[in-house]
């Protein structure tokens, strides 16, 4: 677009958003109406070609060619329209980041690098290189220069287009995992190697079972108590196979009569917390009544009181 027909443009949107926001701030309740200088600060407008958005203040008041070296470029039928006719010298992107590509000298070598094509292929300054087209549309080509460049694992070097050099050699990675295996994944981009897949026998948690299974899975749990001595040495830990220490005797510390109601803090792990001599009134099974009996060990006993059921048929009630 000339830049008499974007002005134009982009005036004729500010003053429509300006009279659609004054509109809609008049017809809000509770709020002050929006004065002109007010919405026209606020108004923005839009890009034909791209549609992206900008405020009102940043009209477009300067015509350059495309490659911004050229302020309101001259018309040449010679050269493509809006362009300047000379080297468009953008920086060019690589397809690697990060890593060091040595350059050959050839016909596409960057102007004002004198030819040595050596150096560190950054994520800000881009490969180095830059463009050698000349002033034209639209973002740069990838770069075309031949460097020097290694595959993803580093095993192979091969020459190939700078802004194409990031590639795979198809050879196993190799890489030591944390769990101590080479990795087995073809070569690949960086960022993490994938899950180990080697089959190997490992014990579960505990060590009491082993089974055969891949190192990604991580450790696996049998179904059996974990058996192993505690600290105090009279009893072993009931907990279902697990990692870790198993902690202290559940039997130790401060413990309370089978009611509940009194409180022992001086007992051994191996002496059995006594009864209390009081009302057990622990819930029975049934679920209504409590149990009556004195504090006592193990299970309550049934359920003994005498409540009033009917029958089947409900013409008849008996205490049971």
């Amino acid at each position: 677009l000339h830049l008499p027909c974007i002005q134009e443009w982009a005036r004729n949107q500010v003053d429509a958003c300006v009279l659609r926001l004054m509109n809609e701030s008049e017809e809000a309740q509770g709020e002050a109406p929006l004065t002109a200088a007010q919405a026209r600060a606020a108004a923005e407008w839009g890009c034909p070609k791209c549609r992206q958005q900008y405020p009102a203040s940043e009209l477009p008041r300067t015509y350059t060619c495309f490659c911004g070296k050229v302020e309101d470029p001259e018309w040449d039928p010679w050269v493509a329209p809006h362009t300047c006719g000379e080297l468009c010298g953008k920086p060019l992107t690589s397809s690697t980041t990060g890593a060091a590509v040595k350059g050959d000298n050839n016909a596409f070598a960057g102007a004002g690098d004198g030819g040595s094509g050596g150096g560190m292929i950054g994520a800000d300054q881009g490969c180095g290189h830059k463009c050698l087209l000349l002033c034209h549309p639209g973002p740069c080509p990838p770069c075309p220069r031949i460097v020097d460049a290694s595959c993803y694992c580093g095993k192979r070097r091969s020459k190939r287009r700078c802004g194409h050099q990031a590639y795979s050699c198809g050879r196993p990675c190799g890489k030591i995992q944390p769990c101590g295996h080479p990795c087995s994944a073809p070569c690949h981009p960086p960022g993490g190697c994938p899950p180990c897949e080697v089959v190997t026998e490992r014990p579960c948690a505990c060590g009491a079972e082993t089974r055969r299974m891949a190192c990604c899975e991580g450790v696996f749990h049998c179904s059996k108590p974990c058996q192993r001595r505690l600290a105090c040495g009279n009893h072993v830990c009931e907990q279902v196979c697990h990692a870790g220490p198993c902690g202290e005797c559940p039997h130790q510390g401060v413990r309370t009569c089978p009611c509940g109601k009194a409180v022992y803090s001086e007992l051994k792990c191996t002496e059995k917390a006594p009864t209390c001599g009081a009302t057990c009134g622990k819930l029975l099974p049934c679920g209504l009544h409590t149990c009556h009996d004195r504090c006592h060990h193990g299970e309550c006993s049934s359920c003994r009181t005498l409540v009033s059921k009917p029958c089947r048929c409900g013409k008849m009630t008996r205490e049971v």
